[in-house]
């Protein structure tokens, strides 16, 4: 069996140092600030180095190749859904209207999705996909996705299935942003309306998860 290249063995191990670091904090009851920072830093000073290294490798990881219409429409019915099963629950619970912090979150959550769906597609699940057919690799990314967020098992139970057709979707919208803006749009929708949690507030608190 031939070695793992160098940056595919740095991108495992940072991502699955992450998702380790990120439960143990969850267990702990803190520490995440932490988590979130070294990830920055790490990942940010690997990013960097790839990209003195080949000038094309930040607008391919970002934009990649053209996307598909299947992909797209997908991705939108995905999101849709997500969106209105989160308003009827909140209807039904009572979470809507949603605090003001709702809109900035909306606003800004897209970002962290972006980052989220790099660990998941343009890291995890593309390496697996070298190594085993699609369907298990798929599998397998969106259970360590799920996994990375124990203990808190309504985002798990959640994160599991979205994880599936994010990775799903990936091959035919190879375009981080896009995919980060659906997953910000139904995180917070899912956040505030499903779950009853001000992310502004846990924000704040440095307790959110």
């Amino acid at each position: 069996m031939r070695p793992l290249p160098a940056e595919t063995t740095v991108e495992l191990t940072l991502v699955v140092a992450l998702a380790c670091a990120n439960v143990g904090a969850e267990v702990y009851g803190s520490g995440k600030g932490w988590v979130v920072a070294a990830g920055i830093v790490f990942w940010g000073g690997y990013l960097l180095w790839r990209s003195l290294r080949e000038r094309r490798f930040l607008p391919q990881l970002l934009w990649g190749s053209r996307l598909q219409p299947q992909g797209l429409s997908a991705l939108a019915a995905f999101t849709l859904a997500g969106v209105l099963l989160s308003l009827a629950a909140g209807l039904a619970r009572g979470t809507w209207p949603p605090p003001p912090s709702f809109w900035l979150i909306l606003l800004v959550y897209p970002l962290w999705g972006t980052a989220q769906q790099f660990l998941l597609n343009a890291v995890l699940a593309r390496h697996l996909r070298c190594f085993l057919p699609s369907g298990w690799a798929h599998f397998l990314a969106a259970l360590g996705f799920a996994a990375a967020h124990v203990p808190d098992w309504p985002v798990v139970a959640a994160t599991f299935p979205a994880a599936l057709v994010w990775v799903w979707v990936y091959p035919r919208v190879p375009q981080l942003p896009l995919l980060g803006a659906a997953h910000g749009v139904v995180g917070t929708f899912f956040f505030y309306l499903v779950l009853g949690r001000d992310v502004g507030q846990a924000l704040g608190g440095g307790s959110l998860t």
